[in-house]
């Protein structure tokens, strides 16, 4: 097998994916509230791989201040989950918050 076979077979061969952390501390999964930089020059957000999830609004809302404390010319915002559907149960997840109005499906 000369090298660049073996270089071929070395792309191919598949990759195991990492596992997802354990929560850290702090970390509420599941209550959907997270913190992102948007990129000044393309206004695209930038998330992290596993990024961290705050266990209430006001969590976020405190993490985004000390990071734009810290990185002044860094634009940080909240994020809240507000829908969830999950495939083969008989509903799906609709999160209401005070943003959206009793009647709206």
């Amino acid at each position: 097998m000369n090298s660049f076979t073996h270089c071929i077979d070395v792309a191919n061969t598949p990759r195991k994916a990492k596992s997802a952390p354990a929560p850290r501390m702090g970390e509420e999964l599941g209550a959907g509230f997270f913190v992102m930089r948007r990129a000044a020059n393309t206004g695209r957000i930038h998330p992290s791989t596993w990024p961290f999830e705050h266990p209430t609004f006001v969590s976020a809302v405190k993490e985004a201040e000390r990071l734009s404390g810290l990185y002044p010319s860094e634009k940080f915002e909240v994020f809240m989950r507000m829908y969830a559907a999950h495939r083969g149960h008989e509903h799906c997840e609709v999160i209401r918050n005070s943003m959206l109005g009793e009647n709206e499906e």
